[in-house]
């Protein structure tokens, strides 16, 4: 996998929209703060309902607590 600078990287100030856009159309395996992402399924959001996960604000501890598994299977 790339990074995200790659088209930058390859073609400098000179790089086009469509080869930044072809990058990330096919970008996955790419590790992110909610799950590892893959673009290439054409729906430009690179995660599926298999990455949520219910949180549940705890105020007495002062956190966020899963209420769910990946998924949104129940615990």
């Amino acid at each position: 996998m790339g990074h995200l600078v790659t088209p930058l990287a390859d073609n400098g100030e000179q790089v086009q929209a469509d080869q930044v856009r072809a990058f990330i159309e096919n970008l996955h395996g790419f590790n992110g703060i909610i799950g590892e992402y893959d673009f290439r399924d054409g729906s430009q959001r690179g995660l599926t309902e298999d990455n949520v996960m219910m949180m549940r604000w705890d105020a007495a501890e002062n956190t966020w607590t899963a209420v769910s598994r990946l998924g949104g299977q129940p615990l």
